[in-house]
């Protein structure tokens, strides 16, 4: 394996490998910490106001996607406006779409004109001095 795409793709998989065994793990202790603590009362009446965790992480990780979307769409725009004359391929967008909230577009504002500074004097080049004894 000499392709650098091919050695990409692999320490990708087994970095999602290694954090899929993590994620397992984790998924594993919480699952038992939640049984244990299913003799504890649960105040239902005050944490009926808050967003279900399921509610929270959706909301978190679109979020999350939005900003990636918007990262991606940017870095294409760069390579645009750095190589004049080549269209930047459509952005893959991974995901669910989610609606970017409409946002008023600023309006421009002229800056005054700068008045040209005088030309400086160009400075004697400066001679050795010898040294003091």
């Amino acid at each position: 394996m000499t392709n650098p795409q091919e050695i990409g793709q692999k320490v990708q998989d087994e970095t999602l490998a290694a954090v899929r065994k993590v994620q397992d793990t984790v998924v594993d202790v919480v699952t038992r910490w939640s049984e244990a603590a299913k003799n504890v009362p649960a105040a239902d009446d005050f944490t009926k106001q808050f967003p279900t965790v399921a509610e929270l992480i959706d909301s978190n990780f679109d979020f999350a996607q939005r900003i990636l979307n918007n990262q991606r769409e940017f870095a294409h725009r760069i390579i645009t406006a750095a190589t004049p004359g080549v269209d930047a391929p459509a952005a893959k967008v991974a995901g669910p779409k989610v609606a970017e909230p409409k946002v008023a577009e600023p309006k421009a504002v002229e800056a005054p004109a700068k008045k040209a500074a005088p030309a400086k004097k160009a400075a004697a080049p400066r001679q050795p001095t010898a040294p003091t004894t």
